[in-house]
């Protein structure tokens, strides 16, 4: 049983949605973000590059509680 108390409370539990991290150059990121351009806490988005290009960083980052990345979006060279 859950009950709201209030939206303080509410953001401690859930966690904060993420923002769009974006998508790199010459790449995509899957899955995309929600009809509000956020990301519930706990998703992890995958990024990759189109043929020819490299990924440079990180292939994945995950929504953490406080509303922030755990990894910066990576950059595709080509």
């Amino acid at each position: 049983m859950f009950v709201y108390i209030n939206e303080s409370l509410f953001l401690h539990v859930t966690g904060i949605p993420c923002s769009d991290p974006g998508i790199p150059r010459y790449g995509g990121r899957n899955p995309k973000p929600n009809k509000d351009g956020k990301y519930k806490y706990g998703t992890r988005i995958l990024f990759t590059c189109h043929r020819g290009y490299t990924l440079m960083g990180y292939s994945s980052s995950i929504c953490q509680k406080s509303g922030k990345w755990s990894k910066v979006r990576p950059k595709c060279i080509g």
